[in-house]
C-alpha cells in the first residue's frame, strides 16, 4: 500500500511520519503529506493525505490504496483511474464526478458511497459491497460487478452497457432508465428491483413493474433464457441470440427440432407467455391503454 517515512528536519522534531502515496506498479511517489498529530493518532492520516491530494488536483492515477480505510473521505472529482483499492473501506465516502476507470475495487466496501456521475468504466467491482450506494448517472460500461452486493443501490440513468452483473445481488435496487444493452444479468438476484424504463438499446426499453423473467440453466449451452417485456413487445436473450419470440422459436426449431432441448425451451416459452400476458396487460392498464 502506501508508506510512511520518519519525519525529516523540515517537519521538525516530534511530528508524526509523512504519508507517501505510491503507484501500485512503478512504486513512483505520487503524493506526500505531513499529517497533524491529531490525524495520525486518530488513524485518519491516509484519509487526510488523499483528501489533500485531491484538493490540490494531484493526479493519483494508479495509486496503491489496497485495504485503505477511507470512510467518509471527500474525494469528489479525484483522478484515481487504474488505482488499486482492493479491499478498501470507502463507506459513505464522496466519489461523485471522480475518475475510477479501470481501477481495482475488488471486495471493497462502498456502502452508502456517493458515486453519482462517476467514471467506473471497465472497473473491477467484483464482490464489492455497494448497498445503498448512489450510482445515479455513473458510467459502468464494461465494468465487472459479478457477485457484487447492490442491495437498494441507486442506479437510475447509469450506463451499464456491457457490464458483468452475473450473480450480483440487486434486491430493491433502482435501475429505472439505466442503460442495460449487452449487460450480463445471469444468476443476478433482482427481487423488488425497479427496472421500469431501463433501456436495452436506443429505441427498446423495459415497461411495467415486472418486465424481466430469467429461466435456467437450460438448453444445449446450459445457460439462462432471459425474457423482457418492452415497448416493442417481448424480447428474448440467450447466449449470442437476441430477438423476438418468433425469431427465437424459428432458430430453436431449426437447431433443436425434436430433441430434449426443444422440449425444455417450449416449456420455458409457456411460462414466458403466461408472464408476458399478465404483466404486459398490467403495464398497458397502468399507462391508460386499452387491454
Amino acid at each position: 500500500m502506501n508508506t510512511q517515512t520518519p519525519p525529516s528536519d523540515k517537519y521538525g522534531a516530534g511530528l508524526p511520519p509523512a504519508v507517501i502515496i505510491k503507484h501500485h506498479c512503478t512504486d513512483e511517489m505520487l503524493f506526500e503529506y505531513q499529517p497533524t498529530r491529531q490525524e495520525h493518532d486518530s488513524g485518519f492520516a491516509l484519509r487526510a493525505a488523499l483528501e489533500a491530494g485531491v484538493k490540490s488536483h494531484t493526479n493519483l492515477h494508479g495509486a496503491n490504496l489496497s485495504e485503505a480505510y477511507l470512510g467518509g473521505a471527500d474525494l469528489s472529482g479525484a483522478n484515481l483511474s487504474e488505482a488499486y483499492l482492493s479491499g478498501a473501506n470507502l463507506r459513505d465516502a464522496y466519489l461523485n464526478d471522480a475518475h475510477l476507470g479501470h481501477a481495482n475495487l475488488n471486495s471493497a466496501y462502498l456502502g452508502g458511497t456517493n458515486l453519482c456521475n462517476t467514471n467506473l468504466r471497465s472497473t473491477n467491482l467484483s464482490r464489492a459491497f455497494l448497498g445503498g450506494a448512489n450510482l445515479i448517472g455513473a458510467d459502468l460500461g464494461n465494468a465487472y460487478l459479478s457477485g457484487a452486493n447492490l442491495n437498494k443501490a441507486y442506479l437510475g440513468h447509469a450506463n451499464l452497457i456491457g457490464a458483468d452483473l452475473g450473480g450480483a445481488y440487486l434486491n430493491g435496487a433502482n435501475l429505472s432508465e439505466a442503460y442495460l444493452g449487452r449487460t450480463n444479468l445471469c444468476e443476478a438476484y433482482l427481487g423488488r428491483a425497479n427496472l421500469r424504463d431501463a433501456y436495452l438499446s436506443d429505441d427498446i426499453r423495459l415497461v411495467g413493474e415486472r418486465p424481466f423473467l430469467q429461466i435456467g440453466p437450460i438448453g444445449s449451452r446450459n445457460t439462462y433464457l432471459l425474457s423482457c417485456i418492452t415497448n416493442r413487445g417481448l424480447r428474448l436473450y440467450t447466449g449470442c441470440f437476441s430477438g423476438t419470440r418468433a425469431e427465437f422459436e424459428q432458430k430453436m426449431a431449426a437447431k433443436h427440432g425434436g430433441n430434449e432441448h426443444e422440449r425444455e425451451y417450449r416449456t420455458a416459452l409457456a411460462l414466458i407467455d403466461a408472464h408476458a400476458e399478465i404483466w404486459m396487460l398490467k403495464a398497458k392498464m397502468a399507462e391508460g391503454q386499452e387491454p
